[in-house]
């Protein structure tokens, strides 16, 4: 299992980037320190959702300082981010209708940007919900699939960003860079013949072949970066240049976690959080077709277990640590954490003194 750190290794009245959520996380990550003064992440849990924004003291003599982020995970690729400002960015709405931890769009207080990683149902399927309560905010997308988008959904075309490599948005309050990745990986290419439809609204096409990542700069200096997509080789060296203090980051089930780790590696983030795992799950244990189409023999080995009813299921933990272990060798001052579904955590800069022994 993954361990996670404790108060008393704290660095003495030192700033520390750390992380207080409402609610423990179940089984949180992380790595192992690289050595005895390396800054620490701590859990910490305070009442509220989210917690307020100025400074808060809370247990143990851990001070969280004015600004930072908030965030929450809804499911699969969905995340909500509260910046210092207090705008909320959403990224791939996946909500009412998902297969897996549905969140309902009525209680999402606001969404001033939407970030699209791609076009497939299960990261847009709830995008029109949100338009039509919240009206006019900017909605970045791949401009490739950005058409196909709009019209499949109807969405209001004055709220389009069209995103490509290296494409910039700057507001008062975030600074939003947009980077092209892969989805479909090389060994397992979806033909355009068998997956492309005369129909030009077909989105799922559209999702195969392009995807975008976005490193979120908030006011503060926060800086987060939304990883989507597959591993691939090339792709530590497209992001060696960043150094994100929190990378949200795509497992995939095909993904090579040696590759994974060494772009967790030239990136070299604080945090790592993980999502889409629950999805492989919710897929895994209710279509097992999936099985054999995502998961090689090895794999399957690892991670998939047969009750005695011959019923397949996901070791979610095992699979997570699978990831965590390679991240602890190749880049120990990193560390992953997992968070649950539809709680807030705060991330941001705290100090505490170290407890006398």
């Amino acid at each position: 299992m993954i361990k996670s750190k404790h108060l008393a290794s704290l660095l003495c009245a030192g700033i520390l980037f750390s992380m207080v959520g409402c609610a423990a996380p179940s089984q949180p990550a992380a790595s192992t320190a690289a050595s005895e003064t390396k800054t620490e992440v701590i859990t910490q849990v305070v009442q509220g959702e989210p917690v307020a924004l100025p400074s808060v003291p809370t247990t143990d003599g851990i001070t969280m300082l004015e600004g930072g982020v908030q965030l929450r995970w809804f499911n699969n690729a969905g995340f909500e981010i509260v910046l210092p400002s207090g705008k909320h960015i959403i990224v791939d709405p996946y909500l009412d209708s998902a297969n897996v931890e549905p969140f309902p769009v009525e209680e999402i207080e606001r969404c001033d940007y939407l970030l699209v990683s791609h076009v497939h149902s299960d990261h847009v399927a709830d995008i029109r919900a949100l338009e039509d309560k919240f009206g006019r905010f900017p909605i970045f997308v791949g401009q490739t699939a950005a058409d196909t988008l709009f019209a499949e959904y109807d969405l209001d075309l004055r709220n389009m960003y069209v995103c490509d490599d290296g494409f910039v948005y700057e507001f008062d309050d975030v600074k939003i860079t947009a980077f092209t990745g892969r989805h479909t990986e090389a060994p397992n290419p979806t033909r355009r013949s068998a997956s492309y439809k005369e129909d030009s609204t077909n989105t799922g096409w559209w999702g195969n072949f392009e995807v975008m990542s976005y490193l979120i700069e908030a006011s503060d200096g926060t800086e987060i970066l939304i990883w989507a997509g597959m591993t691939t080789e090339d792709q530590k060296y497209k992001y060696e240049d960043l150094r994100p203090d929190i990378a949200i980051m795509h497992l995939s089930p095909k993904s090579d976690a040696e590759i994974f780790a060494d772009m967790v590696a030239s990136w070299n983030p604080k945090l790592v959080i993980p999502h889409h795992y629950d999805a492989i799950k919710a897929g895994v244990e209710q279509n097992p077709d999936q099985i054999d189409r995502n998961l090689t023999e090895e794999k399957q080995e690892m991670f998939i277990t047969y009750d005695e009813n011959n019923v397949a299921h996901f070791d979610e933990d095992a699979y997570v640590n699978y990831f965590n272990e390679a991240i602890v060798e190749a880049c120990p001052t990193a560390q992953m954490i997992r968070i649950d579904h539809h709680t807030w955590y705060r991330f941001g800069f705290s100090y505490a003194a170290i407890a006398e022994e």
